[in-house]
C-alpha cells in the first residue's frame, strides 16, 4: 500500500529514507484507513466463509450460543476498550502527555495529586482521567488545545479552585471538632467511668490486692538486697 514503511535493522539512515519515501507517497489519512478497514472487517470477513471452518465467522458465532458478558454503563466499557493505564501527577498546568498538556476545570481541585489517566489512541485530543486511591473514581475528561481540544476558560480554573479550598477548609474544621469533644474533661470522665463499670467486682477486688502483693514482692527484694550487703566498721581500710 502507498505510504507503508517497513522496519530496517541497524540502519536508521536508511529507515529514514524509507519514512520519508512513505510520507511523500501517502494517499491515505489515518482516519481515511480506519473507516476502509472497519468497513472491510465488518462487511467483508466476518460475512464470507473461512477456508479451514467452512462458516462465516458472524454465523459460527451466532450459533454457538454464547452471552457474552457486557458492561453495564459505557464507563466500564471505556476502562476495557482504552489503552492502559497510566500514572500522571497534576500540575498547575494541568496534566503533561505526550508532550502536551491537558486542562480541564476540575483537575485545579487536584494540584499535586496523583491520577490515572486512559486515552484513545485515535483521538489524543482528550483523555480520561480517574483518581488514582479510590479504584479508579472517574474525574473529568481533559482536553488538548494544541490537539483539538476545548479551551478551558481562567474564570471556571478560578471558580473549582476556591470550591476545591471552601470543601477541605470545611473537612478540617468538622475534623477539629471532632477532636475536641473526644479530648474534652467531660468525654475523658464519661470514658473512665465507662471502664470502671466494665469491670466485674472480683476484678475490682483483685487490683487492690494484687498492687499490695506487688508492693510486698518490691520490699522484700530490697531487704534482701540490702542484707547481702557487706558490712562496713569503721576501721577497715578504705
Amino acid at each position: 500500500m502507498p505510504g507503508y514503511a517497513p522496519k530496517v535493522k541497524d540502519d536508521p539512515r536508511l529507515q529514514r529514507e524509507i519514512e520519508t519515501q512513505a510520507r511523500e507517497a501517502a494517499c491515505l489519512t489515518l482516519s481515511e484507513f480506519d473507516l476502509i478497514f472497519r468497513n472491510w472487517l465488518l462487511e467483508t470477513y466476518h460475512t464470507r466463509i473461512h477456508s479451514e471452518t467452512n462458516a462465516a465467522p458472524q454465523t459460527r458465532w451466532l450459533d454457538s450460543g454464547m452471552i457474552p458478558v457486557l458492561p453495564e454503563n459505557e464507563d466500564q466499557l471505556d476502562l476495557l476498550l482504552l489503552q492502559p493505564r497510566r500514572r500522571r501527577m497534576v500540575h498547575q498546568e494541568g496534566i503533561t502527555f505526550l508532550g502536551k498538556w491537558y486542562m480541564h476545570a476540575l483537575l485545579a481541585g487536584h494540584v499535586r495529586d496523583a491520577v490515572i489517566i486512559r486515552y484513545d489512541p485515535l483521538n489524543l485530543a482528550e483523555i480520561r482521567v480517574y483518581e488514582a486511591e479510590q479504584e479508579e473514581r472517574f474525574i473529568c475528561q481533559a482536553q488538548c488545545v494544541e490537539r483539538g481540544g476545548q479551551v478551558v476558560s481562567l474564570q471556571e480554573i478560578v471558580a473549582e479552585r476556591t470550591k476545591r479550598r471552601k470543601e477541605v477548609g470545611r473537612v478540617l474544621r468538622k475534623r477539629k471538632q471532632v477532636v475536641a469533644r473526644y479530648a474534652s474533661p467531660e468525654q475523658l470522665a464519661v470514658r473512665a467511668l465507662e471502664t470502671a463499670n466494665a469491670l466485674s467486682p472480683l476484678e475490682v477486688e483483685r487490683k487492690p490486692l494484687e498492687r499490695q502483693e506487688e508492693d510486698g514482692v518490691a520490699s522484700c527484694e530490697m531487704m534482701t538486697v540490702s542484707s547481702e550487703q557487706p558490712k562496713i566498721r569503721w576501721y577497715d581500710d578504705e
